[in-house]
C-alpha cells in the first residue's frame, strides 16, 4: 500500500465550486491563447472524467480545433466509470482513426478519462502516439481521490484489492510520452 498518500482535503474540494472563476480567468489570456502557433491537423480524442459528458470539455476541443488539430470526443457518451469496457471502446475508436486518418492518435484524458487514456495506450500502442492526463491519479487508482469511496461502492470494489492491481499494472509501462499536469491546489485527486 501506499501509505503516503491521501485523498485531498474537503477544504480543497469545497474549492471545485470555484471552477467557473477559474475559466473566466482564462479570458485574461485569450490573446495569447489564441496567438499560440498552429497545429498539424494530428487526430486528437478527448475522454471525460467520472460522470461528466463531452460537455465538460467542449472549451478544450474547441480550443484545440481552433490551433488546427483534429480534436474529437469519445463516442461513448458519460463516463459513468465502466472503465474496462471504456478502455475497448476508446481503442478500438483510436483504432479507427488511426486507419482513416493514417496518423497515430493523441489520447487527452481528464481525470478517470486519463486513466482509461493510459490503459488504451498500453493494450493498443500501435495507434496512439501520445497521451496528456489532466488531473488524473497516477497511483492507487480512485483510493487516493475524492469521489473514490462513492465509486468503490457504485462499482462494489475494495479499493485496498484495487489498489494492488492499479500497482502491478503500473509496472507493465508503455512506450508512448505522457505529459502529465496536476495541480497541488486540485480538489477531487490527491497530488
Amino acid at each position: 500500500m501506499l501509505t503516503n498518500l491521501a485523498p485531498q482535503s474537503r477544504r480543497l474540494a469545497l474549492r471545485e465550486f470555484t471552477a467557473p472563476l477559474d475559466w473566466a480567468g482564462t479570458a485574461l489570456s485569450l490573446r495569447q491563447l489564441l496567438s499560440l502557433p498552429k497545429g498539424d491537423r494530428r487526430p486528437i480524442i478527448l475522454a471525460h472524467g467520472f460522470l461528466t459528458d463531452k460537455w465538460s470539455m467542449r472549451p478544450l476541443r474547441s480550443f484545440l480545433c481552433h490551433l488546427n488539430y483534429d480534436a474529437v470526443d469519445w463516442n461513448l457518451g458519460r463516463n459513468l466509470g465502466n472503465v474496462d469496457e471504456d478502455i475497448v471502446g476508446l481503442g478500438k475508436q483510436s483504432l479507427e482513426l488511426c486507419r482513416q486518418q493514417s496518423a497515430l492518435v493523441t489520447l487527452i484524458g481528464w481525470s478517470l478519462g486519463g486513466v482509461i487514456c493510459r490503459e488504451v495506450a498500453r493494450l493498443f500502442p500501435d495507434c496512439v502516439k501520445e497521451v496528456i492526463t489532466l488531473g488524473t491519479p497516477i497511483s492507487g487508482g480512485p483510493k487516493y481521490t475524492g469521489p473514490g469511496r462513492r465509486y468503490a461502492r457504485l462499482k462494489n470494489i475494495d479499493l485496498d484489492a484495487f489498489e494492488l492491481q492499479v500497482l502491478e499494472r503500473n509496472k507493465q509501462g508503455f512506450e508512448q510520452p505522457i505529459t502529465v499536469l496536476f495541480s497541488r491546489r486540485d480538489g477531487v485527486v490527491g497530488w
